[in-house]
């Protein structure tokens, strides 16, 4: 069968059979796929080279990356590399799964974000205390009183892109509809290489805009994350490690650790409903005599004093941050950095900045 592009039903239905039946070892697909990899890199610029960025610096980042989300992703990467079938085929695969990754995948989770929904907002920083996860420091509306540290506007970032909740739920819908192509392309490049479990995948349509979707930052801290500038690489637990990509220091000074903790962020929210007034309110917190360390308080905040006879009380859990998804946007940090697709997409967005087009799929 001859597939015509690595964007293709085709191509996509050869990379599940080989992620299906293949015995072969991870460390088998990785060996394999390296194979591939340098057998494109060893072809003339005219090949390799597209808008500038060489195809095989991103294979090879996209596999190197790939293991920031677990070995699903990296079998994924691995055997979408394998089925270009170089041998048989030659370059041309390689050089369209190339392109594929850096259109339908790299340029959609750059290129397309969203404002974050007011009640998110709401829920991310109060779970967040009002304070930079980062930086430590609080937002100027919201500072304890015996609080002397810097002071800054403390917003709510999303950490993946709401965007591919809607690839997701176009894509199911349409399953094996050539009309809608590019977006089951993306939607099986997502899926794949972010290995997220059932329970995250299918809170993808609505989960986007939910508190395990946001973490609270400071504006410089924010812009620098949204763009991919800096992520939290998981060390242990609920404990994350701030890492800085490329010669860029997105923080106005430096924070006063390199680590971050979740633990206790996990809020208990109540819904304290008097007569016929209601009123949602959030236990209070305290920060731990260490700078990484946010833990629970059992007391309650002012707002939140006990209501007179005939309260009835509903609680529910704002969810601490999603560590499939820190570990999704950790992996495209990686893979822009390292391949140089960073520069090339940042170029393309300054180009398409005065454009009234949705830039959905990179052409």
């Amino acid at each position: 069968m001859d597939i015509p592009s690595a964007a293709s039903l085709q191509f996509i239905d050869k990379v599940d059979t080989l992620l299906d039946t293949s015995s072969l070892t991870t460390p088998q697909l990785v060996l394999y796929a390296t194979e591939s990899i340098h057998f494109l890199s060893s072809q003339p610029d005219s090949v390799r080279l597209y808008l500038g960025l060489d195809l095989s610096h991103l294979l090879h980042a996209m596999l190197d990356a790939s293991d920031i989300c677990g070995e699903g992703s990296t079998r994924y990467t691995a055997c979408s590399i394998i089925a270009c079938d170089h041998e048989h085929v030659g370059k041309r695969l390689l050089v369209s799964l190339g392109q594929t990754w850096l259109s339908h995948f790299l340029w959609v989770v750059k290129a397309n974000d969203s404002e974050v929904n007011p009640l998110l907002a709401k829920q991310v920083l109060v779970r967040d205390a009002h304070q930079c996860v980062a930086t430590k420091w609080y937002d100027q509306n919201h500072t304890p009183s015996a609080y002397i540290g810097p002071r800054a506007i403390v917003k709510t970032c999303h950490i993946v892109r709401p965007i591919v909740g809607i690839y997701k739920a176009i894509a199911t819908e349409n399953a094996g509809n050539e009309e809608y192509l590019s977006h089951i392309v993306t939607w099986h490049i997502i899926k794949n290489y972010s290995n997220l479990p059932e329970t995250s995948i299918n809170t993808l349509d609505f989960g986007m805009q939910e508190a395990q979707n946001g973490i609270s930052l400071e504006l410089y801290a924010y812009h620098g994350f949204a763009n991919y500038e800096w992520c939290l690489t998981h060390i242990k637990e609920d404990e994350y490690d701030i890492t800085i990509m490329g010669t860029l220091n997105p923080f106005i000074l430096p924070p006063p650790s390199i680590s971050i903790s979740f633990k206790g962020r996990q809020r208990r929210k109540s819904k304290e409903k008097c007569g016929d007034t209601q009123r949602e309110t959030c236990g209070g917190h305290r920060r731990s005599l260490s700078n990484e360390t946010i833990v629970s308080e059992g007391s309650s905040t002012d707002e939140s004093k006990p209501c007179r006879v005939g309260t009835s009380i509903r609680k529910r859990q704002v969810a601490r941050p999603n560590a499939h998804f820190l570990a999704f946007h950790a992996a495209i940090c990686n893979v822009l950095h390292q391949s140089g697709a960073r520069d090339l997409l940042n170029k393309l967005l300054r180009m398409n900045s005065n454009s009234t087009d949705s830039p959905h799929v990179l052409h």
